[in-house]
């Protein structure tokens, strides 16, 4: 449902289902059951972007989330299109990091749907980089733990690269 552009199209995708396999091993799909009508009617619903405000009071779509984007780790498909038929740029949050949110977004979302991005920003805060220099979050900030966290925040800097974004300092 995540990745469908519109209801025709999650229609097919939920034909498209393997629920099983026959007794000679042949796999049966959703549409052969003819409950395709029965799924989409379940999911219609659904299947519409929740338009919400945040606390600075900009309009967001969320849809799918936070379990059902597991998949490929950001919004659904038609939250985007939705979006982008409102605004001038969208920003959208790739959650799970570069080494899975980026690179499923990537390599999912982008190569099915033509959605690629203008840009991608890194948000790492000092508790995060604390965080993988080792300390717990509990006890007195130490620069040197935030100095070796920075080799965490190298290394997402790097997998952004490696999908061809240039990093620029703010």
């Amino acid at each position: 449902m995540s990745l469908a552009r519109d209801f025709r199209d999650l229609k097919e995708r939920l034909g498209r289902m393997r629920v099983g396999f026959t007794y000679e091993g042949k796999p049966v799909y959703a549409e052969d059951l003819q409950a395709v009508g029965a799924m989409a009617a379940l999911l219609r619903q659904a299947f519409l972007p929740n338009l919400v405000q945040t606390a600075e009071g900009s309009p967001a779509f969320v849809h799918m989330g936070p379990f059902g984007n597991i998949a490929h780790g950001t919004n659904s498909l038609r939250a985007s299109l939705f979006a982008l038929g409102l605004a001038d740029y969208v920003v959208q949050e790739v959650g799970f990091a570069t080494d899975l949110g980026l690179e499923k977004f990537m390599n999912v979302v982008a190569r099915t749907t033509g959605l690629v991005p203008e840009a991608v920003v890194l948000v790492a805060t000092v508790r995060a980089l604390r965080y993988h220099g080792g300390q717990d979050a509990y006890e007195m900030p130490d620069p040197k733990a935030v100095k070796e966290g920075l080799a965490n925040l190298e290394k997402h800097v790097e997998n952004v690269e490696l999908f061809g974004y240039k990093p620029r300092s703010p």
